[in-house]
């Protein structure tokens, strides 16, 4: 076997190009330094080792653990002008140890700096799901006269209010989401007109608050609770109660008390109570038997109900309408799938003490944020329909998400030739070109100019 000794280095280029543009940006080893000024002497200041933290969080999310082998596999050299060397553990840790005295200050600096350069609009804040919904709350909420929209919980609306209501009378809501925008309009999500819910305080003392109330039907939630139930009680009657019908007067269930203690345990763990009726009786020998049904009139009520939920709002009819009430809710989904982001590919945590734990996730809520910034500035480029093709086999149009994106961008590759010449970014797939165009990047070079 021969062996060439070849002068050409390849090193992994992927997001790093991006995931250095957008924080820089933001400001963020300015930031640093000016909260946690180092010596003067230090090779690296506090600042460009987070902000390389935040990279490596994009690229590499594993446990934080000898950064300096990423930083030699990846080319960090050439896109931060850090030599791998410098980023030992040690380093490191002292980075995350000096912006844990400074958390709040940094994110609130940092969080400033993306709604001006970003243009981020924050007049729409999603903090809170139907928990939110208690008198207490729903009182200070009106007393600072802060608007809001929140689920009413399950429990507050009685099932009898929506089963009176009339499906075919609601009115038809100009929103669909992204995976049912092809649905026909018959099919949509659609309100019925609002009315007025009344909340009382713990005290008999508290006075009644009168909120406004939306009702809302989702075809998808009602074919979701269908077949939830349908389950149920399928579950129920081929893998339970058949098996106990024919065991019933055997061995294991030959009284009547051990028949219905079953049917009790069945009916609580398949959450079927409401519409089992059962009959047990005793055939000529004397041993029990069981009959058993589900009833009808108590599933068609059910049914009746699937599918509706209730918004309360502050919000006046001028302010919103039932059908923006409904659409402003629905950004809520956004919100919960950021939190889907922080849980998975960008959160691996390695570290012992308590504050370098608090100090890395917040670099790894900096690295949320320029997660979502590249998602928004490929999405906004796109234009209205913010689709984008070559993501998915089959080249279907698809809206592009963060890990998409940072999935087709981890392809791509820096190869060093010498020491004089430039090096060389090797892009394999058109997706590539095209992401990085609509990141605003053109790939002439790992430091991508200043715009």
């Amino acid at each position: 076997m021969e062996c060439v000794v070849s002068a050409v280095v390849e090193k992994r280029l992927g997001v790093l190009p991006v995931a250095a543009e957008f924080p820089r940006r933001l400001g963020l080893a300015g930031t640093v330094d000016r909260l946690c000024p180092g010596h003067d002497i230090a090779h690296l200041t506090h600042g460009q080792v987070i902000e390389t933290l935040v990279a490596n969080r994009l690229t590499a999310p594993a446990p934080l653990w000898r950064v300096d082998d990423w930083a030699r596999e990846w080319a960090v050299e050439e896109v931060f002008g850090i030599e791998s060397e410098l980023l030992n553990d040690d380093r490191v840790g002292r980075a995350l140890d000096a912006i844990a005295e400074h958390l709040t200050e940094l994110t609130d600096s940092i969080g400033a700096r993306a709604i001006g350069e970003f243009r981020i609009d924050v007049s729409t804040c999603h903090i809170a799901d139907s928990k939110l919904v208690s008198y207490r709350n729903i009182t200070t909420l009106i007393k600072a006269g802060t608007g809001f929209i929140a689920p009413v919980p399950a429990s507050t609306v009685d099932d009898a209010v929506y089963a009176a209501l009339d499906l075919d009378a609601a009115t038809v809501v100009d929103y669909s989401p992204a995976r049912d925008e092809n649905t026909p309009a018959e099919r949509r999500e659609t309100y019925r007109v609002e009315d007025t819910h009344v909340l009382s305080g713990p005290r008999k003392r508290d006075p009644q608050v009168e909120v406004r109330r939306i009702l809302v039907h989702s075809t998808g939630n009602a074919k979701g609770q269908q077949r939830a139930r349908d389950k149920r009680l399928a579950k129920a009657a081929r893998e339970e109660l058949d098996k106990l019908q024919r065991g019933a007067g055997g061995r294991y269930y030959n009284t009547a008390e051990k028949i219905a203690a079953r049917i009790g345990v069945i009916a609580k763990t398949r959450r079927v109570t409401g519409c089992l009726r059962t009959s047990i009786t005793t055939d000529a020998t004397g041993r029990p038997t069981l009959d058993r049904h589900f009833d009808q009139d108590v599933l068609r009520a059910e049914a009746a109900v699937d599918g509706w939920y209730a918004l309360l709002t502050t919000l006046t009819p001028e302010q919103a309408d039932a059908a923006e009430v409904l659409r402003c809710h629905k950004g809520q989904g956004t919100v919960e799938r950021r939190y889907g982001d922080f849980k998975g590919p960008l959160t691996p945590v390695f570290v012992q003490d308590n504050k370098r734990v608090a100090a890395l996730v917040t670099v790894i809520c900096l690295a949320r944020l320029v997660f979502c910034l590249i998602e928004r500035q490929v999405r906004r480029a796109l234009g209205s329909d913010q689709k984008m093709p070559g993501l998915y086999p089959g080249n279907q149009q698809v809206r592009p998400t963060g890990r998409m994106i940072l999935y087709h961008l981890s392809g791509l590759r820096l190869r060093v030739v010498g020491a004089t010449d430039p090096p060389i970014i090797v892009i394999s797939r058109g997706v590539q070109l095209h992401l990085l165009d609509l990141l605003g990047l053109e790939p002439t070079h790992p430091r991508w100019p200043e715009t």
